[in-house]
């Protein structure tokens, strides 16, 4: 039961930091800099 829940913390916790991750870049191409596109960043 423990090792269950620690297991759902772990996991939500990890899909919470890729969803982050996910919406920085998604900003960072949504607001360029110079350019009319936001490739230039990655």
């Amino acid at each position: 039961m423990l090792r269950a829940c620690l297991s759902l913390l772990i996991t939500s916790r990890a899909y919470l930091a890729i969803t982050a991750v996910n919406a920085i870049l998604f900003l960072i191409d949504f607001n360029p800099t110079g350019t009319t596109d936001g490739t230039n960043l990655r």
